[in-house]
């Protein structure tokens, strides 16, 4: 009677094994698409950080070049 209930107790605890491996592969595979998510983000951020910062060079170009008058129209005051 023993070995019959340690057998039981060990088949128990090897279906736990396999669901807790089950559960192991969920994770990774979740874990993996956030750390391809945050990758992604991250590569965006890049791309409008560099698009913010020539869009700063831009401005500054134009205010540069109308504080030098370089926009400047003749006499209308317009810009060409």
């Amino acid at each position: 009677m023993f070995g019959l209930a340690s057998s039981a107790r060990v088949k128990r605890l090897e279906r736990h094994v396999t669901k807790l491996e089950e559960v192991i592969d969920i994770l990774n595979l979740n874990l993996s698409s956030l750390q391809s998510a945050m990758l992604a983000s991250s590569k965006t951020q890049e791309a409008i950080a560099y698009d913010v910062a020539r869009v700063g060079e831009l401005v500054s170009a134009l205010l540069e070049a109308a504080e030098f008058g370089g926009l400047a129209g003749s006499d209308s005051g317009t810009m060409h």
